[in-house]
């Protein structure tokens, strides 16, 4: 049977023999997420090894249709990029399976010519049908749910995403960094998963080593101090490389010009919260009506207590959410001058923002977004252009 999986892998599907469509299968991404069906459309999750994540692969003419066993539903192209489960297995269900190289195959669709793919590696990203099929976050390799044999991958891929929080992550008490006692902590979980994927015997070990570990990556990240320190000035830079400003009594994102106009102290209200004092004209962000902002001279009236924690997954970039509405600060724009409101979902890159000491380097570089992260949608390149 292993032979056979892996000349799954290696050649196109038309070649394949006619056996192979009878079995069952994981499909993992390349990031060792698996395909699953948790949320009832097409998205990665953590391997666990359940129905939902199981897929029967049914040969169609030259193609395949990759058809989950829990909702006994075809993953299927909808609109023009989106995926979901479908009873039909007309040409959005196709897929021709093509060998990508290194054991990975990638699904062109039948409907449109183009790729199944993510934008992301994290839990819950969705999958799209709209790829090019030249990028590794749109290959994929499958591992036989009726061998018998142990599946490592999930918990192998684990270890790698714990690891490289450590690596990517520093110990202090500065903004963003981590106590050396929940580094430690970390580290010992992991050391622990390795020790399990060499020597574990059952493929309920793996799963279970493997949620442990989840459960310490989160409790990691949610012990990270937070992103900026009391009394400091900040320049609160949105992810258009725009600058929150004062603009003659108006909230707006300006080009940079390290005035006191685009510098804001933080200060301390109670349970967690903040103010955003503008140093220029000593007055308050505040909301105002149900979208828009303005400047008040009370900063601790309710409209402008603020939460300012680190948008998801990202390791710069924060979200100020405002504690009445429960809405987030940002902007429908992306150029100088625009306006900013305080009516936004806090899911698109518009509504995220990075904080920069006034006392840090103009000329700091900029740092790339996360795979999957909305404001990569801005079209940015984070790598080259200076602060």
């Amino acid at each position: 049977m292993r032979h056979i999986r892996k000349l799954l892998l290696a050649i196109l599907s038309f070649f394949l023999p006619s056996m192979l469509w009878a079995e069952r299968y994981y499909i993992f991404h390349s990031s060792g997420m698996a395909l699953s069906a948790v949320d009832g459309r097409p998205n990665l999750h953590t391997f666990d090894a359940t129905p939902e994540q199981m897929f029967e692969v049914e040969k169609s003419g030259g193609r395949v249709l990759l058809k989950n066993v829990k909702n006994g539903r075809y993953v299927a192209k909808t609109g023009n990029w989106d995926t979901e489960y479908s009873t039909s297995n007309g040409d959005n269900a196709q897929y021709l399976m093509e060998s990508n190289g290194g054991g990975y195959v990638k699904f062109k669709c039948r409907a449109n010519g183009l790729y199944l793919g993510t934008d992301g590696t994290s839990a819950g990203s969705n999958v799209f049908s709209d790829k090019n099929g030249g990028e590794i976050l749109h290959s994929w390799y499958l591992r036989s749910a009726e061998s018998g044999e142990l599946i490592k991958d999930g918990l192998r891929t684990t270890i790698e995403k714990a690891e490289s929080r450590l690596k990517t992550t520093t110990a202090g008490d500065g903004e963003g960094q981590y106590s050396e006692k929940i580094r430690l902590s970390l580290q010992a979980a992991i050391d622990a998963a390795v020790d399990i994927l060499d020597a574990a015997k059952t493929q309920s070990e793996f799963l279970d080593a493997t949620s442990d570990l989840n459960a310490a990556i989160k409790k990691y990240n949610e012990g990270r101090n937070p992103a900026f320190a009391v009394g400091k000035n900040y320049y609160v830079m949105h992810a258009s490389n725009r600058f929150l400003a004062n603009a003659g009594g108006s909230v707006q994102i300006k080009n940079r010009d390290n005035s006191p106009r685009q510098q804001f102290v933080l200060e301390s209200l109670s349970n967690g919260y903040c103010a955003l004092k503008n140093v220029d004209n000593g007055r308050y962000l505040s909301k105002s009506g149900d979208y828009s902002v303005a400047w008040v001279q009370d900063g601790g009236s309710a409209d402008c207590r603020l939460k300012i924690d680190y948008a998801p997954g990202e390791d710069q970039y924060v979200r100020l959410q405002f504690q009445g509405s429960g809405k987030y600060l940002g902007t429908d724009g992306t150029t100088d001058g625009k306006g900013v409101y305080s009516d936004k979902s806090g899911t698109d890159g518009k509504h995220y923002w990075m904080l920069l000491p006034v006392s840090g380097s103009s000329q700091e570089k900029r740092t790339s977004f996360k795979n999957g992260s909305p404001a990569l949608r801005l079209g940015l390149d984070w790598l080259k252009e200076p602060l």
